[in-house]
């Protein structure tokens, strides 16, 4: 097997589809990353080069992408701090307001 891709900070990244595949099939042998990704190496690699797209590393794409009817989708922290890290965001309010049929978040 030949080496890991470079390192940039702590974790591999591809800079090639070549080294993207190589660190999928990795990845994908691991029981750390969701049941989605386990033993499946093609979609690991879609989850890494989407994740890379929007700015995320490679395990926050594993942990944070998840393949909902067959549609990738960004859910949980991932999807606040992704809006809160473009320059156009002022600001996120968070809360529930109001009474009874009027209540709305």
């Amino acid at each position: 097997m030949s080496a890991l891709p470079s390192v940039r900070g702590a974790m591999p990244r591809g800079d090639t589809v070549a080294d993207m595949m190589r660190l999928a099939d990795l990845l994908a042998q691991s029981e750390m990353v969701p049941p989605d990704y386990r033993d499946k190496p093609a979609n690991v690699f879609l989850a890494l080069q989407w994740g890379q797209e929007l700015g995320l590393g490679p395990l926050q794409a594993l942990q944070n992408i998840a393949c909902i009817n067959g549609r990738p989708s960004i859910w949980g922290d991932a999807a606040l701090a992704l809006v809160q890290a473009h320059p156009a965001c002022e600001g996120v309010r968070e809360g529930v307001e109001g009474e009874g049929d009027a209540r709305h978040g």
